[in-house]
């Protein structure tokens, strides 16, 4: 055991100085992020009962995404990104902690407050991308997309457990909202130190020419389209299993624990992938992923009971993080090809987020569709099985078609 701990220390101090701090800063922002990412939607639901209402807040936080991302590259003229990305970690923190000490809510407030998170959300990730692309050149890029998707799922694993079971014991003797204020206290924390770290290195600011793309190659083209596919099986996986875990399996504790389970097998997956893997395996492993994901979606809608939302639960919770271990990869590969040819590569980042949000609000559109001519019952059991059966044509057509450069 301590040869294979010293091994995989090795491999991490032979990344960069800056690379070794951006993993420690995603490692704190990753386990502030199930806290705020489960529980948040789970103290939505807890006020009305509604899908709707969650949906509502997401449909914000999705369309103020692309806001932000747009915003952040015309700052970046002006302010260092180690500034823009503080920003950005604070903002995402500030938001669910002022959005717990509510105590009127309505489809403004659910939506400003979607809207004000995905403005935070964005400045994080939009110079976290860049950060990601710029400072990942090369052979190191698989072994560290691994690694820190490994961190995430280990935050995915104890984060959950902990704050789930924390929120159920603790609402037995204080009231069921001040858990939660405590919970997102301890997100504003973890997100506060992943800002400082991070602020704390030595990273060039982007020479931003462009925000959006002049002209627009077949293979980036393509790559729109295999973002707006992943947004759109993902735009249901920001809410959806929180939903049904609640409504189906249990309280806080329930949805905490069974989080914490599914994390638990993708945390060895994704980083054997990311150890072992070539750069061609990332097109067949998408592939497994999304059919993985499908057939847990299909079985929950054709039984549609317990057993058949466990399956569902954990094949979609596989898929979705294999979904984003194995697209970054050949994302940042387009990236790479296409700066080569001219293209300026914040203007890359910021349209890929544009495509990606909007497969997260077609992936919205459809679950408003499905209740307002089906009903919430309907929507609550086709929409993720329809959203996976919708992306099978455009996936097929993505993966004939993109090249390697």
């Amino acid at each position: 055991m301590k040869n294979i701990i010293n091994r995989e220390l090795g491999h991490f101090k032979a990344l960069s100085v800056n690379v070794q701090r951006m993993i420690i800063s995603y490692a704190l922002m990753g386990a502030a992020n199930p806290i705020i990412g489960t529980f948040i939607n789970a103290f939505i639901w807890r006020q009305k009962g509604s899908i709707v209402n969650v949906a509502v807040y997401n449909l914000g936080n999705f369309l103020a995404l692309i806001v932000a991302f747009y915003l952040n590259g015309i700052l970046l003229k002006k302010i260092n990104i180690k500034v823009l990305y503080f920003f950005g970690a604070i903002l995402t923190a500030l938001v669910p902690l002022t959005f717990v000490f509510f105590t009127k809510f309505n489809s403004l407030i659910y939506f400003s407050s979607g809207f004000m998170f995905g403005i935070g959300f964005g400045f994080y990730w939009s110079n976290r991308n860049y950060l990601t692309w710029k400072e990942t050149q090369g052979i190191n890029r698989n072994y560290y997309t691994g690694l820190s998707f490994s961190i995430d799922s280990l935050n995915n694993i104890v984060m959950p457990f902990i704050a789930g079971w924390f929120i159920y014991l603790v609402s037995g003797f204080i009231p069921l909202s001040l858990t939660y204020q405590v919970t997102m206290i301890l997100a504003f924390l973890l997100l506060l130190g992943s800002g400082l770290v991070l602020f704390k290195g030595q990273y060039k600011t982007p020479p931003v020419c462009e925000l959006t793309i002049k002209k627009t190659t077949k293979n980036w083209y393509i790559a729109r389209v295999m973002n707006i596919v992943i947004g759109v099986i993902e735009g249901l996986a920001w809410f959806f299993p929180s939903f049904i875990i609640l409504t189906s399996l249990g309280k806080e504790a329930t949805l905490g624990t069974i989080n914490s389970a599914v994390y638990m097998i993708t945390v060895f997956l994704s980083y054997y992938y990311g150890r072992k893997a070539a750069s061609h395996d990332s097109k067949t492993f998408l592939l497994v992923s999304i059919i993985a994901g499908a057939m847990g979606a299909l079985i929950y809608s054709l039984f549609f009971n317990n057993l058949a939302t466990y399956i569902y639960i954990a094949l979609n919770g596989v898929s979705i993080s294999f979904l984003w271990v194995t697209s970054s990869p050949i994302l940042w590969n387009v990236i790479d090809g296409e700066e080569k040819i001219g293209a300026d590569p914040y203007a890359m980042t910021f349209d890929l987020e544009l495509f990606l949000n909007i497969g997260r609000i077609i992936s919205l559109s459809i679950l408003f569709f499905m209740i307002y001519y089906f009903g919430q019952m309907a929507a609550f059991r086709f929409s993720p099985s329809l959203v996976y059966i919708l992306q099978i044509i455009p996936l097929l057509f993505v993966f004939r078609k993109i090249k390697d450069y």
